[in-house]
C-alpha cells in the first residue's frame, strides 16, 4: 500500500504543469481588412494556458467599441466609416459590445505553424473556426478569414461590403506569476 501511495505521488509530482499567460492589451489587437479598407481594433483582457507545449484553452475579448479603419486619411469620412461600421448593420456595437475568440485546442506550439481551434463570437453568434498562428517568444499572430455574409452579417446584400472579412490577430502575452 505504501508503494502504491509513493507511485501516486511521484506521477503528480512530475505531472505536467499548466503554464499561465496574460493578454498584454497594450501591445496586443486585431488588424482587419475588408476590400479597400483596413484598421484595428483593440483587445481589453485574454488568457491563454499551455500544457505539454499544447494551448488547452484560453479566452481573448475584443472590444468591439475601439473599431477604427486607418486607411482613410479625411477625418469626416474615416469617422462615417467608423461609425457606420459601428452601427447596427453591421457589428451593433451598441448592442453587442465585445467579440470573443475561446481558444479550446492547438497543435504543437513547438511546431509552427501551430492549428488552432476555437470559436469566435461576434454579435453571440458563434463560429468554430481553425486557424494558423505562428509563435514567437511570448507573442502570437495569425490570420483568420470571415465569410462576413455567411457567418455573422447574413442580413446585408452581398453587394454592400466584401465577401471575406480578413482578422490579423497579433497577442502578446505575460507569464502570470504564482
Amino acid at each position: 500500500m505504501k508503494a502504491f501511495f509513493m507511485g501516486c505521488l511521484f506521477l503528480i509530482s512530475f505531472s505536467p504543469k499548466v503554464e499561465h499567460y496574460e493578454l498584454n492589451p497594450d501591445r496586443s489587437n486585431v488588424i482587419w481588412q475588408a476590400g479597400n479598407h483596413n484598421g484595428v481594433i483593440k483587445f481589453t483582457e485574454g488568457y491563454i494556458e499551455i500544457k505539454n507545449s499544447v494551448l488547452v484553452k484560453g479566452v481573448c475579448i475584443i472590444d468591439m467599441t475601439t473599431l477604427k479603419n486607418i486607411d482613410i486619411q479625411n477625418k469626416e469620412l474615416s469617422k462615417m466609416l467608423d461609425d457606420h461600421l459601428k452601427s447596427k448593420h453591421y457589428f451593433n456595437v451598441e448592442k453587442y459590445p465585445v467579440a470573443t475568440l475561446d481558444i479550446q485546442k492547438s497543435t504543437n506550439i513547438d511546431i509552427s505553424p501551430v492549428m488552432v481551434t476555437g470559436m469566435l463570437a461576434i454579435k453571440n453568434v458563434k463560429r468554430k473556426i481553425t486557424f494558423e498562428v505562428v509563435p514567437y517568444d511570448r507573442y502570437f499572430e495569425g490570420e483568420v478569414k470571415v465569410d462576413r455574409v455567411e457567418e455573422f452579417f447574413d442580413s446585408i446584400g452581398k453587394s454592400m461590403a466584401p465577401d471575406n472579412i480578413i482578422l490579423t490577430v497579433k497577442i502578446h502575452l505575460e507569464q502570470k506569476s504564482s
